[in-house]
């Protein structure tokens, strides 16, 4: 099992865009082996925070992955570990095949025959049925799916996913953390950036990101006891938690729940 430890430090960062200010005294630590869910509202930073980690953004020695600095000096080390897939731009692709694409990625770490590897994702993940297809005749959904999976497949200890399922329907994003929750247990850390509240109950852990500050960072069931954050920040609770605090309120119920079972239970009770 993969170490445990801080995966992200950001101590005191201030990062400014085209003259705006976007993050001042930023602070932020993330520990491997968590799902965690951001989210903010649209100019608070998310996905300048996604750059920002694989450095496509300047931060220096304010900013530390895996141990490193985020700085020229470290930058290739740490995108061997980090990974960002994004809501997905089809040129990122650089071959013609869903095969060569995942096989590609692992070239470039030095494995010369990947066919097993590319196996064997394909087959956990469901989408053996068109490793030869052509990238260029996939729907919006696969293409994310694969995009998605050429950077699993290099096994990273950080990945960052913002909006890259926004294409995927629900049946197969369930799938999708399903399985990410047992490469969590060895040791992956996932920062999954997303406009959807509904998406809290895919990881353990939500970072809410107010306007270039971390407003909240704790385990899910108390991040829903923050109606007042989500509110001052444009947030909408998810629905199983809005609905806890309307029945709170009329004391029908005694806390949060995060489960529509577990909220039909108490309402028996």
């Amino acid at each position: 099992m993969r170490n445990m430890g801080k995966i992200v430090e950001i101590e005191n960062f201030s990062f400014t865009y085209t003259n705006r200010p976007i993050f001042t005294n930023l602070k932020l630590t993330l520990t491997s082996g968590n799902i965690y869910t951001l989210l903010g509202p649209t100019g608070s930073g998310k996905s300048t925070l996604a750059r920002i980690l694989i450095g496509l953004e300047y931060s220096h020695d304010y900013v530390k992955v895996d141990g490193k600095f985020l700085n020229p000096k470290n930058i290739e080390e740490i995108r061997k570990v980090a990974k960002l897939v994004t809501d997905f731009e089809r040129d990122s692709f650089v071959t013609d095949t869903v095969f060569k694409e995942l096989a590609f990625e692992l070239k470039c770490k030095g494995v010369l025959n990947p066919t097993n590897e590319v196996k064997a994702i394909a087959k956990k993940y469901g989408v053996d049925a068109y490793l030869t297809r052509r990238l260029s005749s996939l729907s919006d959904g696969e293409a994310q799916i694969v995009a998605f999976l050429a950077a699993l497949i290099t096994k990273p200890k950080l990945l960052i996913l913002d909006e890259a399922f926004s294409q995927v329907d629900h049946k197969m994003k369930d799938k999708i953390f399903k399985l990410l929750k047992e490469e969590m247990k060895e040791g992956l850390t996932i920062l999954h950036i997303t406009h959807d509240s509904e998406d809290v109950f895919y990881g353990n852990q939500v970072i809410l990101l107010g306007e270039g500050e971390v407003v909240f960072l704790g385990p899910v069931k108390e991040a829903l006891q923050q109606e007042k954050d989500f509110k001052e920040h444009q947030l909408e609770l998810p629905l199983i938690a809005d609905l806890s605090n309307k029945l709170r309120y009329y004391d029908k119920i005694k806390g949060i729940e995060i489960s529509e079972k577990k909220l039909v239970d108490e309402l028996w009770k």
